[in-house]
C-alpha cells in the first residue's frame, strides 16, 4: 500500500512544504545525477559525489533514485539529499550487506578496503524486502540560520515521504558515523531502529576505524513516523 492517499501524510507533507516556505527554504528534486554532481559544485565544492550515487558507475534514473536539494531566500543551495533503491536478492538486508558494503563507502576518503568490515546485528537480519539507501545527507547555511526551525528533521522525514510515495520500498537505510549519531541526528532524523557496531572502515594507513551505525526503518516504522501527532504539533508551534 503507497501513501498516495494516505491523509496523514498528505498532511504531513503539506505541512512540511508550509513550514519549509515560511523559513524561506524551497526544495528541487531530480534524478539526473550529473545534473546533480554540478549541483554539489556550486553548493559543496570539497565534496565528492558518494559511490552510492555515482552514475558513471550504476544506471540510475527515475525508477530507482532522485536526489533533492534545498535553497534558502537568496537561492543558495544549503542542502542536499539522496536516496536509491537497492537489489537485495531476496535475502535479509544485513545478509546483503554482510557481502555488500563497501559498495557504500565514506566520499572523499582513502578507505581500505580489505580491512573494513561490517556486523549484521540481529534486527536487521530480520528485514526483508525492497531497500533504499538513503545518503548524501548535508545542510549548510550561515551559522545559526536554521537554528530552532526543526530543518533537519523536517528534511529527513520528508525524503522518507518522497520514498513511499515514488517506490513504496519495504525498508530504508543509512550509515552513519559514531559520532554523528551520539549528536543525536539519527534521532533528529525519526530513525527508529540503529545498530552500533556495524561499520569499521579503515582508512589506507591508519589503525584506528572509523565507527559507524547501521540506521533502518520498515514501511510501517515511516508510517509511524509521518502520522505522528507531535511532529506535527511540534511544527505547528514552530510555525505560531
Amino acid at each position: 500500500m503507497t501513501l498516495h492517499n494516505f491523509d496523514d501524510g498528505e498532511r504531513f507533507a503539506a505541512l512540511s512544504l508550509d513550514k519549509l516556505a515560511e523559513i524561506g527554504v524551497s526544495l528541487t528534486a531530480g534524478s539526473n545525477f550529473e545534473d546533480y554532481r554540478m549541483l554539489l559544485k556550486e553548493a559543496r565544492p570539497d565534496h565528492i559525489l558518494g559511490d552510492p550515487f555515482e552514475p558513471r558507475l550504476h544506471d540510475l534514473n527515475p525508477t530507482n533514485a532522485f536526489w533533492m536539494i534545498g535553497r534558502n531566500s537568496a537561492g543558495h543551495i544549503i542542502h542536499t539529499q539522496a536516496m536509491r533503491m537497492i537489489e537485495t536478492g531476496g535475502v535479509s538486508l544485513g545478509e546483503y550487506l554482510r557481502f555488500n558494503f563497501r559498495d557504500f563507502p565514506p566520499s572523499g576518503v582513502d578507505i581500505d578496503l580489505e580491512r573494513s568490515r561490517f556486523r549484521a546485528g540481529p534486527g536487521v537480519s530480520r528485514v526483508f524486502g525492497t531497500a533504499c539507501y538513503h545518503g548524501e545527507y548535508w545542510i549548510g547555511g550561515e551559522p545559526g540560520e536554521f537554528r530552532g526551525t526543526g530543518l533537519s528533521s523536517l528534511l529527513g522525514r520528508y525524503a522518507f515521504w518522497e520514498a513511499m510515495n515514488r517506490w513504496d520500498p519495504d525498508n530504508v537505510f543509512a550509515f552513519m558515523q559514531k559520532e554523528v549519531v551520539c549528536k543525536g541526528f539519527a534521532a533528529r532524523h525519526a530513525y527508529l531502529h540503529m545498530q552500533p557496531g556495524a561499520l569499521r572502515w579503515f582508512l589506507t594507513g591508519v589503525d584506528t576505524p572509523i565507527e559507524g551505525y547501521l540506521t533502518y526503518m520498515d514501511r510501517a516504522d515511516m508510517r509511524f513516523v509521518l502520522e505522528m501527532p507531535a511532529a506535527e504539533e511540534k511544527l505547528r508551534a514552530q510555525a505560531a
